[in-house]
């Protein structure tokens, strides 16, 4: 596809005798939004009518045709594999999930299945996608792809097609869980934080948490904490001139005395000392 990797546009597709079967060098998705006619490949004239969603991959050859008296009302997305970089954790999963539909397509047929839920999301989203690409309002690119994204996760969630879409994206480990804990503890942990809020965090209950999140870490919530704080206060005293009160809020301990009991304990020395060591 020479320039955009990602577009798309509605189209109002007439009958068309004589058109001849083609190919891209691009993957095609199809949604027909109102109105029907017939989808053909090489072996293969498909009925279409509203709702109904194809897929033609790369150097697949096909036409589309709308029928007499009022055709098809459609949205066209062209799309090819470096749309998404696979370099991001979001943009590998959604590779994944449009190699997954791309073999489908190949293998299997131009109809991609939808149930009648999913049907009404990828309806949305399609009418959206060709409003997005008609308007080009800024930032329409970015939000062509949001739309993509949501798009495939859609396909993949949908019951229709988790038959063969199911192994596209793994499943959630508590490992990942976890990472996701740690990120936000990275970024809060400054903050008054509470074992309920992140096992919400982490999609666990409350009981289950403390024990995947020891066996994740080698520490508790607690100790997790302290380690995070202790080593900011540490980075302060070095590298600024707050007061010691100041520093320990600045870390996230609640109290100088507690702050002081923790530094002690796992520093080996006061803060003041530490800060006299340079």
């Amino acid at each position: 596809m020479a320039g955009p990797q990602l577009h798309a546009f509605s189209i109002v597709m007439a009958p068309r005798k004589h058109q001849m079967l083609h190919s891209h060098e691009f993957h095609e998705f199809f949604y027909c939004a109102e109105g029907a006619g017939h989808q053909y490949r090489e072996t293969a004239e498909l009925r279409m009518q509203k709702g109904d969603l194809f897929l033609f991959p790369a150097d697949v050859m096909h036409k589309g045709a709308g029928d007499p008296g009022g055709g098809c009302l459609g949205v066209v997305l062209y799309i090819n594999d470096r749309a998404f970089a696979e370099v991001s954790e979001g943009d590998a999963e959604a590779a994944a999930m449009l190699k997954a539909l791309v073999r489908y397509g190949r293998e299997r047929g131009a109809r991609l299945p939808l149930s009648v839920p999913g049907r009404e999301r990828v309806d949305t989203i399609m009418r959206r996608m060709g409003d997005e690409a008609h308007d080009r309002r800024p930032g329409y690119r970015c939000a062509l792809k949001n739309l993509m994204s949501e798009f495939l996760v859609t396909m993949l969630r949908d019951e229709a097609t988790a038959s063969f879409m199911h192994t596209a994206v793994a499943p959630v480990t508590t490992h990942d869980q976890i990472d996701d804990v740690r990120r936000y503890l990275d970024v809060h942990f400054r903050e008054s934080i509470t074992v309920g809020e992140m096992a919400d965090v982490a999609g666990l209950s409350r009981s289950h948490f403390h024990a995947v999140f020891k066996r994740e870490t080698g520490a508790t919530l607690t100790n997790y904490l302290q380690t995070l704080r202790i080593s900011e206060a540490q980075r302060l005293l070095r590298e600024d001139s707050m007061s010691i009160i100041e520093v320990a809020m600045a870390s996230g301990f609640s109290s100088l005395s507690h702050f002081y009991e923790v530094f002690g304990s796992r520093v080996g020395c006061s803060p003041k000392a530490y800060r006299a060591r340079g």
